[in-house]
């Protein structure tokens, strides 16, 4: 009865495991790089080119925005507060 038992606590901890992880990357919040959109969708060199350019135009948007909301909440926060927020935060520190 015990190794029935054993083997069923085996099973259910790797069937969780198995359900956590995604089978195409990171989990969701790893930090990883989100997938390249053009190559998901087999899409020929010009629209790739131009999706890639919304990326890219997107992603200097939303930098140009966080610097924007620091440089505000550095006026209220002190010091300390700005660098603990700033640690808190997903993925690798800005440039």
């Amino acid at each position: 009865m015990f190794l029935l038992r054993m083997i069923a606590v085996l099973l259910l901890a790797g069937s969780a495991t198995a359900f956590a992880q995604r089978p195409d990357g990171p989990p969701p919040g790893g930090g990883g790089r989100p997938p390249d959109i053009a190559t998901m969708l087999n899409l020929d060199a010009a629209r790739a080119a131009k999706v890639r350019a919304i990326q890219e135009s997107t992603h200097q948007k939303m930098q140009a925005l966080r610097e924007d909301t620091d440089k505000q909440l550095a006026t209220v926060l002190t010091a300390e507060e700005m660098a603990k927020l700033k640690a808190s935060r997903p993925g690798p520190p800005p440039r």
